[in-house]
């Protein structure tokens, strides 16, 4: 089973279409536990806004999930996140319009240099009317998306927020 955490309500966008619009996040029901989970997805708002928040929890999942959990991360803020990625085994990053590019790229040049990060699950989520080129092959694209209406959880997930 998967958890989807809310970490942060708090984001620095402003985004039409966003998820976090059609959800009353306050009714979420608050995390009690990390037993039980087979991967946890760290999300928000934003995660990243609060950098040493995303490794106090994944260090508090490691010690206290089930042996071989997962954590990942969704996140839309590349800049400085190299520090964070060492706790997790992976995240999805969303690159929502053009100015998301340049902080991208300075990300993949960071991560030339450091081979056992290169060993982690990237997904790159590109927005329609968003361009870039040279995307290093350790990403698996999905490339011109859109906001999904309604934002349905998979079934087979727990969606909580941190208390």
């Amino acid at each position: 089973m998967k958890m989807r955490l809310l970490v942060t309500s708090h984001c620095n966008r402003a985004c039409d279409g966003c998820c976090n619009e059609q959800f009353d996040l306050n009714a979420l029901p608050l995390f009690t536990t990390f037993k039980g989970f087979t991967e946890i997805l760290l999300t928000g708002g934003e995660p990243m806004l609060y950098p040493d928040r995303i490794i106090s929890i994944a260090v508090r999942a490691r010690a206290n999930s089930n042996p071989g959990t997962k954590i990942y991360m969704y996140t839309a803020k590349p800049k400085d996140i190299i520090p964070v990625l060492y706790y997790l085994d992976g995240i999805c990053l969303t690159l929502h319009d053009q100015s998301d590019v340049d902080p991208f790229i300075i990300l993949q040049q960071q991560m030339q240099d450091l081979p056992t990060l290169r060993l982690k699950s990237y997904r790159l989520n590109i927005f329609q009317g968003v361009d870039i080129k040279n995307i290093d092959p350790i990403w698996k694209v999905r490339n011109n998306i859109q906001w999904i209406k309604d934002c349905p959880i998979p079934q087979d997930e727990i969606l909580m927020r941190w208390g």
